[in-house]
């Protein structure tokens, strides 16, 4: 099966990518920018380049398509709401939708079309809940997802089409990514009165909810993608602060959000309480169903932690890839010349759980001893190694490795966080996050040459 993505590398729209992909879809992706996309994207897919502002959607991109999943549009809380960015949010959104729809009546195999909206759309209400059946509001941003959500209405009547409106996304990227640093510097602070109802979604819930529209039929027409339990923004600043390890400092003012924000500031405090009704009628499965489970998943290390996720796709290869990662030794070849790396040996005659490894490498010219310890091993799929000394405070690190009938997906997954980070983080954060950065494009460059991507 073949699916267009569009929006495919943003942040929700990668995680999307890489559900299907595992799944054994075909991609499709639009892009404005093609070479960029071919060197970062991490998956298989056709990248296809496509500025939504001057150029039609040509329907040839769309033979042999049985999916669309239309993600793209200017981020809505990336800076004060002038009059050009209005104009860019609107285009971004409803210019393409319509560009979409049209070269969709000219695709036979088009099946199923499947498009954001967001929470947006309702009114503001400190005390009344929305479900799907509630009556738009009049904001800009309701009026915004009004039209975007009309876009999309005149599709062929064989084309089934969902619709979600999106709360707010939690997870390593989009909005959360942004301010991870101020919370853990203990800027955590209620915004305005703090009685405002936040509506949320985990990202992992997210990814689910489009999969499982995507593969049953019964799904049909719109859904609030949104977590059934909303908080108060007080509650979601103090379960934050909670997480960080930080006093929840009083109230920022509205009148101050106002005044920074501007009109955008009604998305801080805008009162939404939106409810999942269609999604729990129709079975749907929430895995992160409280914030507290979802802040104890993202942020297991607390304050100051910093995160890496990289995915690399090999084709034509299976989960005997997992042999090269049981010789210690071959991490050297996977490791850049600058840290002068060296694996020293184990405590034990094969990696199984509990080994502990021996390393010596030099970070900016100072040497240190690296000591790690397996706590997880479960070839082939899974290993875990974390720091029991070393040069960083937390260093943990999972590899995970997952087999379709086109590849296998090779997946990093770390935590990091340096010492005394309070004050380490502003003076080295920036170049140690560079090394990590340099230490992952070197890891993958090398993996492409040793087994093709």
């Amino acid at each position: 099966m073949k699916v267009l993505v569009t929006g495919a590398t943003g942040f929700v729209g990668k995680k999307i990518c890489r559900k299907l992909i595992l799944a054994g879809y075909q991609l499709v992706i639009s892009t404005r920018s093609k070479k960029r996309t071919e060197k970062d994207f991490p998956y298989p897919a056709e990248i296809i380049e496509w500025d939504y502002a001057n150029q039609d959607f040509d329907a040839k991109h769309l033979e042999g398509v049985d999916s669309v999943i239309h993600l793209m549009g200017e981020s809505i809380a990336s800076g004060r709401w002038t009059s050009d960015r209005k104009e860019r949010l609107y285009k971004s959104r409803i210019e393409s939708t319509n560009k979409i729809v049209k070269a969709i009546h000219q695709s036979p195999s088009v099946k199923s079309f499947l498009a954001a909206s967001a929470v947006g759309y309702y009114p503001f209400s400190d005390q009344e809940g929305f479900d799907e059946s509630a009556k738009p509001g009049d904001s800009f941003l309701a009026n915004l997802c009004v039209d975007w959500e009309k876009a999309s209405e005149n599709l062929p009547s064989k084309v089934r089409r969902c619709v979600f409106r999106l709360g707010m996304v939690l997870g390593h990227g989009g909005a959360m990514e942004k301010l991870e640093s101020l919370f853990s510097y203990g800027l955590t602070s209620p915004l305005g009165s703090g009685k405002q109802w936040m509506s949320w979604i985990a990202i992992e819930d997210l990814v689910d909810i489009f999969f499982k529209a995507l593969t049953e039929e019964s799904f049909h027409g719109v859904y609030n993608a949104v977590s059934p339990h909303p908080v108060r923004n007080k509650e979601f600043h103090k379960s934050l602060a909670k997480s960080f390890s930080r006093p929840l400092l009083p109230s920022t003012p509205s009148f101050i959000l106002k005044t920074v924000l501007g009109e955008m500031s009604q998305v801080v405090l805008g009162s939404q309480k939106v409810l999942p009704k269609r999604l729990l009628e129709q079975g749907f499965s929430f895995r992160r169903r409280t914030l507290e489970e979802c802040f104890q998943h993202l942020y297991p290390h607390g304050a100051f932690t910093k995160v890496v996720e990289k995915d690399l796709f090999l084709e034509g290869h299976d989960l005997s890839i997992f042999d090269f990662f049981q010789d210690e030794k071959n991490l050297d070849q996977l490791t850049p010349d600058f840290l002068n790396f060296k694996v020293l040996g184990k405590n034990t005659p094969e990696i199984q759980e509990g080994t502990e490894i021996y390393y010596r490498l030099k970070l900016n010219g100072i040497p240190f001893r690296w000591k790690t310890l397996i706590r997880r091993w479960e070839p082939p799929y899974l290993f875990v190694d974390t720091q029991e000394s070393g040069p960083y405070q937390v260093w943990d690190h999972t590899h995970t490795f997952e087999a379709t009938d086109r590849g296998v997906m090779v997946s990093d997954k770390v935590y990091w966080k340096l010492p005394i980070p309070f004050i380490s983080l502003p003076i080295a954060g920036f170049k140690v996050r560079s090394d990590v950065k340099k230490i992952f494009a070197f890891r993958k460059q090398k993996m492409e040459e040793l087994f093709g991507r």
